[in-house]
């Protein structure tokens, strides 16, 4: 299909970056000035004007956006966008006095943009404000719109000028999809177009990551100590932390516990985890499991919302798995997770430990890699190219009776992730030798990896970076076993499992080192 007012459609992208940061910034209830009792006329003018852009929540919730964000724009022809049509850009997100200012620079369809938008909330009229000054063509006007019931979409109707072709007040909608703290979706539809499918534009936002490093003084802090052996930490996008508590004795089947930053209260979430080791969150919040052998589960399972365990697989070709310990969901929603074995009396059904893969779109599982003596930890990074995997081969496989045979390869790898989904390349980034290596891990935005090291004398957080240079280290109290960001206000604390507790540890925003 082709869109009759193209030339339009296009000048509408010189003015949506500015506009698109309205989108979540709806959603407060406001007492409507006009409404207020025994308020004179002036004096409800004076208050309204005040009112234009007031701190308190507003103030509050912007403080989650705040900070730099890349943009990527499309322009749609039809169903397809055109590639020649695109746009990349940089935007500041920043409070000075009572107004937040959206400054945007970058390039637009081949042409350099700069701009500012002064934004603010009328609580009369219930609605935020805005203006933008610009070097293009355009001018914007006022948007108004809802945010739908879970907060997750917004629609805005306004309208544009367009100085270049000299229409004025041209109708459009936008749409904003809020998917994640580092993640944003932005469609305008041109309305004066008259189709039923009117997008001309979609703008990506993602999060520039700033590096987060270790403080002199930093030292992990105790949240939760009673445990038997913790895990599998893993936050949610509301969050709240959980972990695995996996208990020794066969009979025990283990637990998954989810602490509160807020209250700073722990709870049992799921009262038996069949074992369960890594923990994962998906992009929708689903909570996925490493379940192990000892009595366990022995599978890669799903938590469900009120806590039940549901297996996914529980074998390859025919046979059981080793002990599903870890895994990593990307944002094609594949999961990667190894399959070691280092306690458990059941009967070993496979001839190797691999790294596995589940197609989620084809439901198709396969090996990921067959490199790897022992996996261990397994994390991705940011952009998904590359698979990080533990090779911590400590020669035994904690069978009853078993002589343990000589201590493996104990190594961080690295891994280029095909088309396919197998992992090629792999590359050793750090050689233990024959001391104990890495258990779990976490990629930060920043693509730092943070490694919960358990070699005896030296054990704690290691900080490395993408090509496996040492950057910082943090010794624990006790020997970790795995690591996990926050998110929000919390994104710059570090949560560790480590011997029978839960930690955390403050980390600082600052320049790479």
């Amino acid at each position: 299909m082709v869109r009759n007012s193209t030339a339009a459609s296009i000048q509408l992208i010189r003015s949506v970056h500015v506009l698109a940061v309205m989108a979540t910034l709806i959603c407060f209830p406001s007492t409507t000035l006009a409404q207020q009792e025994n308020l004179t006329q002036k004096e409800a003018a004076e208050q309204r004007l005040a009112a234009i852009v007031s701190p308190g929540p507003f103030h509050d919730f912007l403080q989650r956006f705040l900070g730099t964000w890349t943009i990527e724009t499309r322009v749609f022809q039809g169903e397809a966008a055109s590639p020649a049509e695109r746009g990349t850009a940089e935007c500041l997100w920043q409070i000075e006095g009572r107004w937040l200012l959206i400054r945007n620079a970058g390039t637009l369809t081949g042409r350099p943009m700069l701009s500012e938008t002064s934004l603010g909330y009328d609580n009369f009229k219930q609605s935020f404000v805005a203006s933008t000054i610009s070097n293009l063509d355009t001018a914007m006007n006022r948007a108004e719109g809802d945010l739908n019931a879970d907060l997750t979409q917004l629609t805005l109707y306004g309208t544009t000028d367009e100085y270049l072709t000299g229409e004025l007040a041209r109708p459009v909608k936008y749409v904003w999809k809020f998917q994640s703290f580092d993640r944003m979706t932005f469609e305008v539809h041109d309305l004066g177009i008259g189709d039923v499918n009117t997008k001309v534009v979609e703008i990506t936002y993602l999060r520039k990551p700033k590096d987060v490093v270790i403080g002199a003084d930093a030292a992990p802090e105790l949240v939760w100590n009673e445990g038997a052996f913790t895990e599998g930490v893993a936050v949610r996008s509301d969050g709240l932390v959980y972990f695995s508590d996996i208990h020794s004795a066969p009979g025990q089947p283990g637990r998954i516990l989810v602490y509160d930053p807020t209250s700073g209260l722990t709870k049992t979430f799921c009262s038996d985890s069949q074992k369960s080791n890594g923990l994962y969150f998906d992009a929708n919040d689903r909570l996925f499991a490493c379940c192990g052998a000892d009595q366990g589960a022995r599978a890669l399972c799903e938590v469900t919302a009120d806590g039940k365990i549901v297996v996914i697989s529980d074998r390859f070709n025919g046979h059981r798995f080793n002990s599903p310990n870890d895994l990593v969901i990307l944002s094609n929603g594949n999961i990667y997770f190894s399959d070691p074995r280092y306690v458990g009396s059941e009967p070993l059904e496979m001839d190797a430990m691999n790294v596995y893969v589940l197609n989620v779109t084809s439901n198709i599982l396969s090996i990921a890699t067959r490199e790897i003596e022992k996996p261990n930890g397994v994390d991705a990074s940011p952009d998904g190219k590359f698979l990080y995997v533990a090779d911590t081969n400590t020669g035994s496989l904690g069978l009853p009776g078993e002589k343990p045979g000589p201590v493996g390869k104990m190594t961080l790898n690295r891994f280029d992730i095909d088309p396919s989904g197998r992992l090629r390349n792999k590359r050793v980034l750090v050689d233990f030798g024959k001391e104990a290596g890495i258990d779990g891990m976490c990629v930060h935005s920043s693509g730092r990896i943070y490694a919960a090291v358990r070699t005896p004398g030296r054990f704690g957080i290691a900080v490395y970076s993408p090509d496996g240079d040492e950057l910082a280290f943090v010794p624990t109290p006790e020997l970790p076993t795995n690591c996990c960001f926050g998110v929000g206000e919390n994104s710059n604390t570090l949560y560790i499992t480590a011997g029978k507790g839960l930690y955390r540890l403050k980390l600082e925003t600052g320049a790479t080192k």
